[in-house]
C-alpha cells in the first residue's frame, strides 16, 4: 500500500488536477468510469438475481481497455468500491470482480506488482472488514502530508473512507468526518467541482440518517451552483447530475413520486449528455420503467381521461 502512494507521489502534476472536472487525464477518466460501471453493477447485484460471473465480465470485457491500474482512482477504488462491508449484499459479484482484476493486473503490470498483490490480498482476504478502511486511513495520512488537507487527492480519500464508514452503518462517525470535510472545503459553496463532491458525501450521510430535508438543502445547492439561473442538464458537470438523481432518491424516500420523477428526468437528460450509451444512463431508464414511477404515469394518465 505504501509503495502504491510512493509511486503516486512520484509526479504530483496529474493530482495536481485530479478533481477538476475537464482536467482529468485520459486514464483518470477512463478508470472513474469504469468504477461508476461497477458502482452501477454493486447497486444491481444488492436487487437483481444476475450471475456474479456473468456481471463482472460484461463489466470488464468493456471497460478494462485504456484503464490504468496505477492511476489514482483505480487503487484507492479497489480499496472503497470493493470492500467487503460495500459488497456484502452480493460477496460473489465482488469475488469475481477482484479474480478478473488480480489476474488482469498481475498480466498487465507483474504478479508481484503492489496493485496486482492489493486485488489478491482483498480478494483472500473476504471477511476482513477493517482491512479497506485502515488502508485508505493511511493513505489519507500520506497524501495530507505531502499535499495538505485540501488537495482533491487528499479529500477523495477522506471521501472514501466516509462511504466504507456509512455503509458500515457507523453513521455518527461518518457525519462527523463528513461535516469537517464540507467545512474545510465547502466555506464558499458548492462553486468548485471539489466543493459538489465533498457536498454529495455529506448529503448521503443525511439521508441515511433521515434528515431529508437537510440532504435535499445540500443537493439543491450543487445543482444551482452549475447554472444559479437555470441549472438545466445542458450546464451539468457529473456531480450536478448526480445531485439531480440523488434528489429523484430524496423525492421518493419523501413520498412525493412526482417531484422524484422530475428530477429523475432531469438526471437523465443530463446522463445522456454527459455518459451517451453508459451503464450510467441504462440504469436510469431502468428506474423511470420501473415502479412507483410507472404506476404514478398510469394513474396521472387515468385522471385525465
Amino acid at each position: 500500500m505504501e509503495v502504491c502512494c510512493q509511486i503516486q507521489l512520484r509526479d504530483t502534476s496529474e493530482l495536481r488536477s485530479y478533481g477538476c472536472v475537464g482536467r482529468e487525464s485520459g486514464s483518470g477518466q477512463t478508470s472513474r468510469l469504469f468504477w461508476q460501471d461497477i458502482k452501477r453493477a454493486i447497486h444491481s447485484g444488492r436487487t437483481t438475481s444476475s450471475p456474479a460471473s456473468t456481471t463482472a465480465h460484461r463489466i470488464l470485457r468493456v471497460q478494462m481497455i485504456g484503464t490504468c491500474f496505477e492511476s489514482f482512482d483505480f487503487v484507492w477504488e479497489v480499496f472503497a468500491t470493493l470492500s467487503s462491508v460495500n459488497t456484502a449484499a452480493c460477496p460473489g459479484l465482488r469475488r469475481s470482480l477482484l479474480s478478473r482484476l488480480w489476474v488482469t493486473a498481475a498480466n498487465r503490470l507483474h504478479v508481484s506488482h503492489p496493485v496486482a498483490e492489493i486485488c489478491g490480498l482483498l480478494y483472500q482476504c473476504a471477511e476482513d472488514f477493517e482491512l479497506a478502511s485502515a488502508a485508505l486511513v493511511k493513505a489519507w495520512s500520506v497524501f495530507g502530508r505531502r499535499l495538505g488537507d485540501v488537495h482533491p487527492a487528499t479529500c477523495r480519500l477522506r471521501r472514501l473512507i466516509i462511504r466504507i464508514a456509512r455503509r458500515g452503518r457507523r453513521l455518527q462517525c461518518a457525519e462527523l468526518m463528513a461535516r469537517e470535510l464540507y467545512g474545510r472545503v465547502c466555506s464558499d459553496g458548492a462553486r468548485s467541482y471539489l466543493a459538489r463532491s465533498c457536498a454529495r458525501s455529506l448529503s448521503h450521510v443525511l439521508v441515511d440518517l433521515g434528515r431529508l430535508g437537510d440532504a435535499r438543502h445540500i443537493c439543491l445547492a450543487i445543482v444551482g451552483s452549475a447554472s444559479p439561473e437555470d441549472a438545466g442538464p445542458e450546464t451539468c458537470d457529473s456531480r450536478t447530475a448526480q445531485a439531480m438523481e440523488d434528489l429523484a432518491r430524496i423525492e421518493l424516500l419523501a413520498s412525493d413520486v412526482q417531484a422524484s420523477l422530475w428530477w429523475l428526468r432531469r438526471a437523465r437528460a443530463a446522463a445522456e449528455r454527459l455518459w451517451p450509451e453508459s451503464m450510467i444512463l441504462r440504469s436510469i431508464d431502468e428506474k423511470l420503467l420501473s415502479d412507483p414511477y410507472v404506476s404514478f404515469l398510469l394513474t396521472s394518465h387515468h385522471s385525465f381521461e
